[in-house]
C-alpha cells in the first residue's frame, strides 16, 4: 500500500490580538513540514459575526460560544487535539491515528 502524501488539515481556532493563538501557529507552522500537514485558521469573533448574519443555524452552538474561554484550539475534524497551549504528543498520537489504514 502507497502512504497517503496528501498533508493532514487541522483547524486552529483563534481570535485577533491573541498571543496564545500567535504561539500555537507559530509552533504548528514549525512542524508542519516535518509532520505533513496544513493549518486553516479561523478567528472565533469574524466567525461569530458571519453566524449572526445567517439566521438558520439549526440550534449549533456558535464557534465564539463554544471556544471563547478555550482559543487557541487546535482540531482534526470533530476531535479536539489541543487547546490553550500546543500538546505535540497529541498532535503526533492524532496524525498518527489519522494516518493508519483501516
Amino acid at each position: 500500500m502507497v502512504p497517503d502524501t496528501n498533508p493532514v488539515v487541522l483547524t486552529l481556532y483563534t481570535r485577533h490580538n491573541c498571543g496564545l493563538c500567535e504561539d500555537m501557529l507559530y509552533t504548528l507552522n514549525d512542524f508542519s513540514s516535518d509532520l505533513n500537514f496544513t493549518v486553516v485558521t479561523i478567528d472565533i469573533d469574524e466567525a461569530a459575526i458571519d453566524e449572526a448574519r445567517d439566521s438558520n443555524h439549526n440550534g449549533k452552538l456558535g464557534l465564539k460560544q463554544q471556544y471563547n474561554d478555550l482559543v487557541p484550539v487546535l482540531k482534526l475534524g470533530d476531535e479536539e487535539i489541543c487547546h490553550h497551549f500546543f500538546d505535540r504528543q497529541a498532535l503526533i498520537q492524532t496524525l498518527g491515528a489519522e494516518r493508519t489504514p483501516s
